[in-house]
């Protein structure tokens, strides 16, 4: 699959393949002094029946950068292994990174699907769940990321973080049985992860969100948060617009106060 660069006055993504995310920068993307982080984030989907199959082993649309533009990109994947096709869009919005992931269920049985996300940092930094708020966070370089994602109205079910350099944990996630270890916190170069989870009945069709909030600080993030959690679509929709005027005035911002 070919790269891309996903960028806006605030942020950068590359994407690698299987649409991992590295070398997120906050601030300008082309400026020696914006604060990086450097993150591999990959995913997986699992059931019990058919196991784990991680992004790389899907069938990726090969044409990516035909439907990229520099904000946004739509791409299709097929998993023969749990009878799925995935399209996927993203998108940027002043300080917030976004995906939407529309799963066809194209077996003729229900499957409970669990949708894994993993973060991979190598900057040092602290990596914790905070179980009232259920979002993921990691803080360095006097700076603050928030993961979070959706689907079927439920937001995140399993989480885990360890530290990279901890040998007594070979795997963040457990293959055989879908399963997290729930550790809410861990400091130095970390990995984190978490699940979101939905039953699919034969042929049906559902909607799920991953996002990534950049910020200064927690209250930043919070306040991002909320406003894709409350109605991630409307966020898509304002987008679009934007996109189509851009040319004719600036993109709309989001106030952080």
């Amino acid at each position: 699959m070919n790269n891309g660069k996903l960028t806006n006055r605030n942020i950068g993504v590359m994407l690698y393949d299987g649409l991992q995310m590295r070398n997120i920068c906050l601030g300008n993307a082309n400026k020696e002094n914006s604060a990086k982080f450097v993150c591999r984030q990959t995913f997986a989907i699992w059931n019990k029946h058919n196991g784990l199959e991680w992004d790389q082993e899907l069938i990726w649309d090969n044409n990516i950068n035909k439907r990229m533009n520099k904000q946004s990109t739509y791409i299709t994947a097929m998993s023969s292994r749990h009878s799925l096709m995935l399209e996927i869009e993203e998108y940027f919005h002043t300080n917030l990174f976004f995906r939407k992931i529309t799963i066809h269920n194209n077996a003729k049985i229900e499957q409970d699907l669990r949708l894994f996300f993993q973060q991979d940092f190598d900057y040092s930094g602290t990596t914790f769940f905070s179980l009232g708020d259920r979002n993921l966070y990691h803080e360095s370089q006097g700076r603050c990321i928030l993961f979070n994602g959706v689907i079927d109205n439920k937001g995140i079910s399993q989480y885990t973080t360890v530290q990279k350099d901890d040998l007594s944990v070979r795997n963040v996630l457990d293959v055989e049985n879908g399963r997290l270890n729930f550790n809410p916190i861990s400091t130095g170069k970390v990995k984190s992860a978490f699940s979101l989870e939905a039953k699919m009945l034969p042929y049906e069709i559902k909607h799920g969100f991953y996002w990534v909030a950049f910020g200064a600080t927690i209250k930043e993030v919070n306040l991002l948060n909320n406003i894709i959690k409350n109605d991630p679509d409307w966020l898509i929709s304002d987008f679009i617009e934007n996109e189509l005027i851009y040319k004719i005035k600036p993109m709309k911002q989001i106030r952080v106060e």
